[in-house]
């Protein structure tokens, strides 16, 4: 009995000892459904109007917009954005969940990247609303490092990605200059101070008007369909400062795509942007894009890339294309043998008495003649 009455009181003693474990270390049912529910509002994508990313630094902070169903950036640029990018960061901010409670005090925040200093600040807008305000920082376990504005908690949230958020001004830009069918295309022209250079498309070639000044020599209609072709489809790698030189005007040098279902495109030329790149602008727009100087000679026409080149030699005369041939050697003596130097005939080891200088001379002044008398003729001199 006496043993039976141990064995109840230390089970007792046990199952307080349990329960004043769990007792400390319970989660309260409010702090659950904290952590299980997004501190935010929800978010779909066809609900976000507006959203403002402004990293740390001195970097600008961009701004986009939604206006009659299509994108646009307000700052630090004005234009059309690109609507793969923003279609991304939407399905993004969708997917957003909180998994856990990263830290709890303001003391983590550097480390965890969610401090003023460090964080990118996002902001998401639904008209007036705001549906999201929150500093993102660095990659956690599966997920990213967020603080929301006027709390010290730090979540880890999954979906989000900062490294989308770091993307340049222009990554979030349209960077389309052209985009064509090569089957609208009816003719393209290019316009300069040395001239107007058209080009009807004729099914697969090219063809040039019969009115067509100046004319162009050894005309090569591969090479005008690779011109067409990278100017049908030109993209921007980058867009002009506000006070950028950019050299544009309405005499610019221009080019024309004239197409069968739109109105025609013509784009200006303008001067170099440092090494890698040159000013157009479309002539419907105030946006100047610098395009890649290796699409240059699409852009700033050059007779020579729409020409065969010259032959090696012969052909039109070009004097720089011929090599100068090599003198005839004088009658008797094999083309191209050495006279009188080291270690050929008549040199040391030669076995043969060495040319003397006069005898030389005469070698020399004979040689010049054939020369001169075939560059006259055209024709090797009689033997």
């Amino acid at each position: 009995m006496e043993g039976n009455n141990r064995l109840i009181i230390a089970g007792a003693v046990l199952a307080a000892l349990a329960g004043g474990v769990w007792y400390v270390n319970r989660e309260r049912p409010e702090e659950r459904q904290e952590r299980l529910t997004d501190p935010w509002t929800a978010m779909q994508r066809d609900q976000v109007t507006r959203f403002v990313i402004d990293a740390a630094g001195d970097t600008p902070a961009i701004e986009l917009e939604k206006r009659d169903n299509k994108w646009f950036m307000n700052q630090p640029g004005r234009g059309p954005a690109d609507e793969s990018q923003v279609t991304s960061m939407l399905s993004s901010l969708a997917d957003m969940h909180v998994a856990s409670v990263a830290a709890q005090e303001a003391s983590s925040h550097a480390a965890l990247e969610v401090d003023a200093a460090h964080a990118v600040h996002l902001q998401v807008f639904r008209g007036s609303t705001k549906l999201f305000d929150g500093f993102v920082g660095k990659d956690l376990d599966g997920g990213t490092a967020v603080r929301f504005e006027g709390s010290a908690r730090v979540y880890r949230v999954t979906g989000l990605e900062r490294f989308r958020l770091q993307n340049a001004a222009r990554e979030w830009r349209n960077r389309q200059i052209t985009n064509v069918e090569r089957s609208h295309v009816r003719w393209v022209q290019w316009q300069d101070p040395t001239g107007t250079y058209r080009f009807d498309r004729s099914g697969d070639t090219w063809t040039v008007p019969a009115t067509a000044s100046p004319a162009i020599p050894r005309l090569d209609t591969a090479r005008v369909n690779q011109l067409v072709t990278n100017l049908i489809a030109l993209n921007a790698t980058d867009f002009a400062a506000d006070n950028a030189a950019t050299g544009l005007s309405d005499t610019s040098p221009s080019f024309t795509i004239d197409v069968d279902n739109g109105p025609q495109i013509v784009l200006r030329v303008g001067q170099n942007s440092g090494d890698d790149g040159i000013y157009v602008k479309r002539a419907d727009s105030d946006i100047v894009y610098i395009a890649s100087r290796s699409n240059a000679g699409a852009i700033d026409f050059n007779m020579e890339s729409v020409q065969t080149p010259l032959p090696p030699e012969g052909g039109t005369g070009d004097a720089t294309a011929a090599a100068t041939p090599e003198p005839a050697a004088p009658p008797g003596m094999p083309m191209g043998m050495p006279m009188g130097m080291p270690g050929g005939p008549g040199g040391p080891g030669g076995g043969q008495p060495q040319i003397s200088p006069e005898i030389m001379r005469q070698i020399q002044q004979q040689i010049a003649a054939q020369a001169a008398a075939r560059g006259a003729g055209g024709g090797a001199p009689p033997r």
